[in-house]
C-alpha cells in the first residue's frame, strides 16, 4: 500500500526481486501516473443574488478521466485553500449530479468561500477548489456593458444598451435598467430613474429615441431575481451626442412664386460623432408634423466648390455667411415647387435615427412682379405691330439679369396651356451704367450689386413686325394682353390698336 500524500519525485515503480542471500540486479519497473481530479466551473445557484442568504446549490464540472473519484465534498471556508472548513450537506457520489444542495436560509457566518474537495475510497485531496462568495455573486451579473448614443438632440439619447449575459441564470428573471445620477445609484429615487427591464436572456435593451436624458449621466442594469434585486449594478457613462447644424443660408433664384431653385447652405455640427447624413424637408407650422423630403439624404463631407461662392461675395441681403466654398450644401433645382410650405428645416441623421429637434429657416420666395404693361400700337396695318412696349419693373431687381419679350399664341377656351407656342421678341438687359445685379456672365459686375428702385422699362417693337397669332373674332379695337405663370400670381394689361379692324389678338407670356 503506497501511503496516502507520498511526494511526486519519481516516475516509475521498479520492483526488485530479493533471495535469503542477495537482491536480484535488474529490476521490474512500472510507471507512475499521477491522476488529477480536481473540479472546475465552481457555480453557485441561488434566489439570492448577492449571496447573503445561501440557500440553493452549488455545482460544478468533473475532471474528465476521473476513475478513481468516489465522491466530492462541499465545505464553506474562510479562504480558497480550506481555511476553518466547515462540511455542507451530504458528499456528492460522482457522476450523481455533481452539485450539492444547500438550504434556505444559511448565512455565510464568518466564511467566505465555497470549497469543493475529491474523495476517493483512499483518501480525500488536500487541495480543493474555491470560490469566493463574491465572485460567485459576480456570475449574476451582466458583462461589457457599452452604450452609444444614436439620438442627436440635445439632453436627449437612444440606443441599444448591449452587454455580455451572466454566467449564472438560472435563478434571474429579468435584468432593470435606471438611469442615475453618479455610478454609486443610490436607493433614493432622485438619484437614479426606471428606464425599463430586459428579459433574462437578451443580450441588448433599446432606449427609445427621444429619452429624456434631464441631469442623469450613468446606465445602470441591475439583475433581478423573484425575490430580490442585486444590490451591486453594472455600470456605463453616458455621452449625450448633440449634432444639429447652423448658419443656414438660403436665397432664392427661381423668380416665380411659390417655385425654388439655388443652393442651401450650412455649417456642419462641431462634432460630426454620429452623424452619417442631413435630410432637408419643407414643412408647413413648426410642429415638425408636416413636412416634405426635399431630394434624398445628403452624406456628410459634401461641400460647396470654391466656385459657387461668386453668387454672394458681396450680397447684401446674406452676407459674408452665404459664402458657399467649403460648406455643407443642398442644390435645389428650378421650378422646385414648395407649395404652402413656408420652412425649410435640416436634420442630421446618425447610423439609427433621424434628430427630432432640427434647424431651420422661413423661406423667403423671390417673386419680382412685373406691373403696368402698356403697349400702343403704331403699325397701322392688319396683322402687324410696331410701338413701344412699356411695364414698370418689379421693386427689387436683385435677381433679375434681363427680360425674355415673346410673341405667343393661346387659345382662350384652354385654361393655363403649360407649353404654349411662341417665340422670342427680344430681350431686355437691366444692367445699366449705375450699376445693378448681373448679366449672362453671372456675377462679373457683382461688386456693384445693389437693390434698385423700381423704374419704367420700354422696348421698342419696329413698325411691321408681323402677328404670327390666330386672329379671333371680337366686337372691340382693345386687344387685352395676359401675363401670367402657372402659380396664383398674374398681371393684366391693354394694348391699344390703330387698326380699325374688329379684331383683337390675345398675346400671352406663360412660364409653363
Amino acid at each position: 500500500l503506497v501511503p496516502a500524500e507520498k511526494p511526486d519525485l519519481y516516475s516509475m515503480f521498479l520492483i526488485y526481486s530479493k533471495s535469503a542471500l542477495a537482491e536480484a540486479t535488474i529490476p521490474v519497473n512500472h510507471s507512475i501516473v499521477d491522476l488529477g481530479s480536481s473540479v472546475t466551473n465552481i457555480q453557485f445557484v441561488g434566489q439570492d443574488l448577492d449571496v447573503e442568504d445561501l440557500g440553493g446549490f452549488v455545482r460544478w464540472t468533473p475532471t474528465p478521466g476521473s476513475v478513481t473519484v468516489q465522491d466530492y465534498v462541499l465545505y464553506f471556508a474562510s479562504n480558497e485553500t480550506g481555511g476553518d472548513r466547515s462540511q455542507v450537506g451530504e458528499p456528492a457520489l460522482f457522476g450523481s449530479g455533481d452539485k450539492v444542495a444547500i438550504p434556505n436560509g444559511t448565512t455565510r457566518e464568518s466564511f467566505s468561500h465555497f470549497v469543493v474537495y475529491s474523495r476517493s475510497s483512499l483518501v480525500e485531496s488536500t487541495t480543493p477548489v474555491g470560490l469566493s462568495f463574491d465572485d460567485a455573486a459576480a456570475m449574476f451579473r451582466v458583462s461589457n456593458l457599452s452604450f452609444t448614443d444614436h439620438d442627436l438632440d440635445q439632453d436627449e439619447v437612444a440606443s441599444g444598451l448591449a452587454w455580455l449575459v451572466p454566467e449564472v441564470q438560472d435563478t434571474i428573471v429579468d435584468f432593470k435598467i435606471f438611469f442615475a445620477v453618479n455610478h454609486t445609484g443610490g436607493v433614493n429615487w432622485q438619484e437614479r430613474s426606471l428606464v425599463g427591464a430586459a428579459r433574462v436572456g437578451s443580450v441588448d435593451y433599446n432606449v427609445p429615441d427621444s429619452t429624456t436624458l434631464s441631469y442623469y449621466d450613468h446606465l445602470l442594469v441591475y439583475s433581478h431575481s423573484s425575490t430580490m434585486m442585486q444590490t451591486i449594478r453594472v455600470v456605463v457613462q453616458v455621452r449625450d451626442l448633440e449634432a444639429s447644424v447652423s448658419n443656414i443660408a438660403f436665397f432664392d433664384q427661381d423668380l416665380d412664386d411659390q417655385d425654388l431653385g439655388g443652393v442651401l447652405l450650412w455649417d456642419p455640427p462641431p462634432s460630426l460623432e454620429g452623424v452619417v447624413s442631413y435630410a432637408v424637408y419643407f414643412e408647413w407650422d413648426g410642429t415638425l408634423q408636416h413636412r416634405s423630403q426635399v431630394g434624398n439624404d445628403i452624406p456628410v463631407g459634401r461641400v460647396l466648390p470654391g466656385y459657387w461662392s461668386w453668387w454672394c461675395l458681396t450680397h447684401e441681403k446674406c452676407g459674408a455667411q452665404y459664402t458657399g466654398a467649403g460648406r455643407d450644401y443642398e442644390y435645389i433645382p428650378a421650378d422646385t415647387y414648395r407649395g404652402v410650405f413656408p420652412n425649410l428645416w435640416i436634420y442630421t441623421k446618425s447610423a439609427l435615427l433621424e434628430q427630432t429637434k432640427p434647424v431651420g429657416i422661413l423661406i423667403s420666395d423671390a417673386a419680382p412682379a412685373i406691373t403696368s404693361f402698356h403697349f400702343p400700337d403704331q403699325d397701322l396695318d392688319f396683322q402687324e405691330v410696331g410701338g413701344t412696349l412699356s411695364w414698370t419693373e418689379p421693386s427689387d431687381l436683385t435677381l433679375v439679369t434681363h427680360y425674355n419679350i415673346y410673341l405667343a399664341v393661346v387659345d382662350p377656351n384652354y385654361v393655363a396651356p403649360q407649353h404654349p407656342a411662341r417665340r422670342l421678341a427680344a430681350i431686355t438687359d437691366t444692367s445699366d451704367d449705375d450699376g445693378g445685379c448681373g448679366n449672362s456672365t453671372y456675377g462679373t459686375n457683382g461688386t456693384n450689386c445693389t437693390i434698385r428702385t423700381r423704374t419704367t422699362t420700354t422696348l421698342t417693337i419696329s413698325s411691321s413686325t408681323t402677328l404670327t397669332s390666330t386672329s379671333i373674332s371680337a366686337t372691340s379695337s382693345s386687344t387685352s394682353s395676359t401675363t401670367g405663370t402657372s402659380t396664383s400670381s398674374s398681371s393684366t394689361s391693354e394694348t391699344t390698336t390703330s387698326s380699325t379692324s374688329t379684331t383683337s389678338t390675345y398675346f400671352t407670356d406663360l412660364s409653363r
